[in-house]
């Protein structure tokens, strides 16, 4: 029943998304979508899915769209484009929509008819039974999805880390014009105000109280995540987070960018040699200890990547404008 309720609401939520006509509205309405998600992700039992969408799309992806927004605001007012007719616009809209639309509905009838009935997923749940019976005394975990990610399907979390590092380097390359190094501070009109009144007065000291805590979070849970929800992906994305914040405040850009981007590549051989020489090469099984060593190097690797490479993302699309 609960199931139910959420999951009618994502639909409410994803509709009145669409149908806003302020971007800044569905970008807030899509944080709320991506909360109830994680909402439904805890009721389904999977609380290490739920820490990851909570901290990527209800946080780092809205501040990322507000940004984007910003910027375009910015643009518009220096070039001064015109204003297109309402009438106009809504056909525009409309014209926009309709393949989107059709897309959808073919792809939810698709889905349907390929979705298998309730006989054929007997063998998930022999699966499900093994790792269940087994996680725990083959890589020494007590969270099962850290034993899964981390040991019996190590080549995801692989393609998982390249994906993103492919990624960096994407953006690193469209973000760059004529070798031009990043400039050391945002141009800003002006600090939001609200009655005349500074509201960095208010949140820099807040921020600082915070921040700490957000730090201290995300190493948690990249230390603990072989124990109990959580890992090196969450702990990352929590990390760089800080980041994120600091802008919000400071909009300076202080950070040894290229040194990141080094890192973050001798981070991601790292990630790969440490499985091949412990789980493919290792001829004798690890003790207990050994056992917990490499997951937590393991996800302390994969957080510290996933924190330098959203940081360069973030930090190279707000100071520098794309080709």
């Amino acid at each position: 029943m609960v199931e139910t309720f959420f999951l009618m609401l994502l639909l409410v939520t994803a509709f009145l998304t669409i149908q806003q006509r302020r971007l800044r509205t569905s970008v807030i309405f899509m944080a709320v979508f991506s909360l109830l998600s994680s909402v439904v992700f805890l009721l389904y039992q999977a609380p290490d899915v739920a820490m990851a969408e909570i901290v990527i799309g209800s946080t780092l992806s809205t501040v990322l769209y507000l940004v984007a927004l910003s910027k375009q605001e910015r643009l518009s007012q220096v070039m001064h484009l015109p204003k297109i007719p309402r009438p106009q616009m809504r056909i525009q809209v409309i014209l926009q929509r309709l393949p989107a639309a059709i897309l959808t509905v073919l792809a939810a009838v698709l889905l349907i008819w390929l979705y298998p009935p309730a006989a054929d997923l007997a063998g998930q749940d022999i699966a499900a039974d093994w790792y269940r019976s087994r996680f725990q005394s083959d890589t020494g975990a007590g969270n099962a999805v850290a034993a899964i990610y981390l040991n019996y399907r190590v080549y995801d979390t692989l393609f998982e880390t390249l994906t993103l590092l492919i990624s960096v380097l994407g953006v690193v390359h469209l973000s760059r014009y004529a070798e031009e190094p990043l400039p050391a501070s945002l141009p800003v009109p002006g600090r939001m105000t609200r009655n005349g009144h500074d509201d960095g007065q208010i949140i820099t000291p807040l921020l600082r109280l915070l921040l700490p805590l957000v730090m201290l979070t995300g190493f948690y849970i990249m230390f603990y995540g072989h124990l109990s929800p959580g890992g090196g992906f969450q702990g990352g994305a929590i990390l760089s987070s800080v980041l994120f914040l600091r802008y919000l405040t400071v909009q300076e850009n202080d950070l040894r960018l290229a040194l990141m981007q080094k890192l973050e590549k001798i981070l991601f051989l790292l990630i790969i040699l440490v499985p091949a020489l412990i789980v493919f090469i290792t001829p004798f099984d690890l003790s207990g200890w050994m056992k917990s060593l490499y997951l937590i190097t393991m996800n302390l690797l994969i957080g510290v990547k996933v924190c330098f490479g959203l940081s360069v993302i973030f930090i190279r699309f707000v100071f520098h404008e794309s080709r």
